[in-house]
């Protein structure tokens, strides 16, 4: 009971952050972004391989990509780098915000389009959606509408499938 209320304040507190931000919304198409932002979730099914054939699909040249994942395993930190940075609960404040170093640059980096393809409600998460200052943000989750500029919902639980959705549909901009 404590744990949901403290998840309650933490969400109001960083509603009241994001409402005192501005930015401009453009939306990119994805072929068309040179800066590609990634929210995932590496407790998600099979997540990491998923997220692996993503980025080959992205990767062009003169093109960069961040990630920014979370993972209840506290060893996964080690594998935080600064292109590929990695939460786990013991480097998050009790806000959602994160305390590591590489989470905070891609909080701070401002991407042509970042896309949330976490699956659950996640607050470390929907942290950096919601305060990052991308220029277009796509999310699956429609109860984070103040977070996101686009909403994509799938019945699948795969990743693939909703990036291969999210793509079709932006792509149509």
């Amino acid at each position: 009971m404590l744990k949901k209320k403290l998840e309650k304040i933490a969400y109001r507190r960083l509603f009241q952050q994001l409402s005192q931000k501005s930015r401009t919304v453009s939306p990119y198409k994805i072929e068309d972004a040179k800066r590609i932002g990634i929210l995932w979730n590496k407790d998600d099914n099979n997540a990491s391989n998923e997220i692996q054939k993503i980025l080959k699909e992205l990767k062009q040249p003169n093109r960069f990509i961040h990630t920014l994942a979370y993972s209840k395993d506290p060893k996964e930190l080690a594998t935080s780098s600064a292109h590929h940075a990695i939460m786990v609960p013991q480097s998050i404040k009790w806000t959602g915000e994160p305390k590591n170093a590489d989470a905070l640059e891609f909080i701070h980096t401002s991407f042509d389009i970042l896309i949330d393809l976490s699956m659950e409600h996640n607050l470390p998460l929907i942290y950096a959606l919601a305060l990052n200052n991308s220029r277009f943000k796509v999310s699956s989750n429609i109860d984070l509408y103040q977070c996101a500029d686009f909403f994509i919902q799938t019945p699948s639980k795969e990743i693939s499938k909703l990036f291969s959705q999210m793509k079709d549909y932006i792509s149509k901009f």
